[in-house]
C-alpha cells in the first residue's frame, strides 16, 4: 500500500508464476471478493494517470470530450482486468486482459496441488491412490482452465454460463479422498484414544474454484450499474457504499490521484508493545509477523487520516487491504487486535458504525503510542528533505505483499 507500483505488478504478473496466492489472498476472495475494490482502484489508476510507459499523463491539456474518453477507456481497462469485455473482444490484445479470470483459476490450482502434495506424503498414502490422484488432480485442473477459455472466446455468454454451471454441479457429486491417517493418529487410536478425523484434500475443492469464476462472472451486470439509481419498486437496489461499481472505482481513482511510492518513517524502530493474553498477563515480545501487522495497520490509519478532514482519529480501514499486504490474517478481528497493548492500553480501537448504507468498521491508534513512534509517511521525492530535518529517524520501504516490512528498513526505492 506504501509502493503502489509495487502493488500494481502484482495485480498484472504472470499468474502462471505464483507460488501462492499473489496479492488477493485466497481467504478474502472467498470473502465475496473482500480486497478487490482497492485492486480494482489500483487499475483505474494506473489507466487514468499514466500513459504506457508510466509517465504522468498530461490532463490539464486535454478537452473535457478528451476527458470523457479518457474515463471511457479507465473503464474499459477494468472489464479486460477483470475479464469481462465485450465478446467480440475476448482475445488477448493486453497485457492486463482477463488478468482476474487467469489468476483465480490459477492460485486454485495451486491450492488444490498443494492439498494433494500434503495428502502424497502420508507414509500410509497406497500407491494406486497417488496414481489415481495426480491423475484427477490435473484433468480438473485442465477442465476449469477450457471451461474460461470456452467462456471468453463464445459469444453465446447465456449458453457458456448454462454449461458452466450444469459443470459445476457434475463436479459436486465426485466422491472425495479417502481420509488418511498418520502414523501418529493411528497409534492414538491403537490405544483407544479420540482422534478427530483429518480433512483429506477433496474434488469438491475444486467446486469452489468454478464457484469463484461463476462469482465473477456474475458480477457483471453489478459492476456496470449505475452508483446511484431511483427508487423504481422492484427494481431498487440500495446504493451500498461496500458495493462495487465501475463508476465509483474511477471517481475514487480520480479523487486518489497518480501511483506514488511512499515510505513509513518513525522516531524509532521499537514498538514497545506486547502481546497481552490470558494465558500471558505479562504480554510478551512481538514476534516478525505481528511486527510487520502492527508497521502496517499503523502505515494504513495513516494514509486514510491524511484523506480525512482534518482532527479525524476514527478512519475506515479496510481490514482486507491489510491483509492482502500482511498474508497473515484473512481478518484482523477484535479477538487478535484486542491483546496489543502499550503502556497496558490498548494500541488498536476499533469502533463498529452503522448507518443507512452498511455496517462500517473504524480504527483509531493510541495516541501515547503515535506520540513515541511520531509516525509519518513521506513521498519518495521528500524523503531526503525530511531526514534533513529528523536524520535519526527510521523509514521503511514497502518490499511487496508477504514480505516484511521491517526487512526494508533505511532501504530506498
Amino acid at each position: 500500500m506504501l509502493d503502489e507500483w509495487k502493488e500494481y505488478e502484482e495485480l498484472t504478473l504472470d499468474t502462471g508464476s505464483l507460488k501462492d496466492d499473489g496479492r488477493l489472498w485466497y481467504s478474502n476472495t472467498k470473502n465475496d471478493f473482500a480486497g478487490y475494490a482497492r485492486a480494482m482502484t489500483i487499475i483505474a489508476r494506473r489507466a487514468y494517470f499514466h500513459n504506457e510507459d508510466g509517465s504522468l499523463r498530461n490532463l490539464e491539456g486535454m478537452t473535457l470530450e478528451e476527458r470523457k474518453a479518457l474515463i471511457a477507456e479507465t473503464k474499459e481497462s477494468l472489464r479486460r482486468w477483470c475479464g469481462l469485455m465485450n465478446d467480440e473482444e475476448r482475445e488477448d490484445k493486453h497485457a492486463i486482459d482477463n488478468w482476474l479470470f487467469y489468476y483465480l483459476a490459477d492460485t486454485l490450482s495451486i491450492r488444490r496441488r498443494d492439498a494433494l502434495a500434503s495428502y502424497l506424503k502420508k507414509k500410509d498414502a497406497p500407491e494406486n491412490r497417488k496414481e489415481e490422484a495426480f491423475r484427477d488432480l490435473y484433468e480438473l485442473d485442465d477442465k476449469l482452465h477450457t471451461l474460461i477459455e470456452n467462456w471468453r472466446k463464445k459469444s453465446d455468454f447465456n449458453n457458456i454460463l448454462s454449461e458452466t454451471k450444469e459443470a459445476n454441479e457434475r463436479l459436486s457429486d465426485f466422491e472425495v479422498y479417502e481420509t488418511v491417517y498418520s502414523e501418529k493418529q493411528l497409534k492414538k487410536q491403537e490405544e483407544g484414544e479420540s482422534v478427530s478425523e483429518p480433512t483429506p484434500p477433496s474434488k469438491k475443492k475444486y467446486k469452489e474454484s468454478l464457484d469463484y469464476i461463476l462469482s465473477l462472472i456474475d458480477k457483471d451486470s453489478q459492476y456496470e450499474s449505475a452508483m446511484y439509481r431511483k427508487n423504481t419498486g422492484k427494481d431498487y437496489i440500495r446504493n451500498d457504499i461496500n458495493k462495487i461499481r465501475y463508476d465509483k472505482i474511477v471517481a475514487n481513482a480520480i479523487n486518489e490521484g497518480p501511483l506514488r511510492k511512499r515510505y513509513l518513517v518513525c522516531k524509532t524502530n521499537d514498538l514497545g508493545i506486547k502481546s497481552i493474553t490470558e494465558k500471558n498477563p505479562e504480554g510478551k515480545k512481538l514476534n516478525n509477523g505481528q511486527i510487520d501487522r502492527m508497521l502496517k495497520l499503523a502505515a494504513a490509519w495513516l494514509i486514510k487520516k491524511d484523506e480525512a478532514p482534518e482532527g479525524t482519529n476514527n478512519v475506515l480501514i479496510t481490514k482486507a487491504d491489510v491483509s492482502n499486504w500482511t498474508k497473515s490474517k484473512n481478518k484482523l478481528e477484535p479477538d487478535e487486535t484486542d491483546k496489543y497493548r502499550f503502556n497496558n492500553e490498548k494500541v488498536f480501537c476499533f469502533t463498529r458504525v452503522t448507518g443507512n448504507l452498511s455496517s462500517l468498521t473504524k480504527m483509531r491508534l493510541n495516541p501515547k503510542w503515535m506520540e513515541r513512534m511520531d509516525f509519518h509517511i513521506v513521498d519518495e521525492d521528500k524523503l531526503d528533505d525530511f531526514l534533513s530535518e529528523h536524520p535519526d529517524y527510521k523509514f521503511f520501504k514497502d518490499l511487496g505483499c508477504g514480505k516484511y516490512i521491517q526487512d526494508g528498513e533505511n532501504k530506498r526505492y
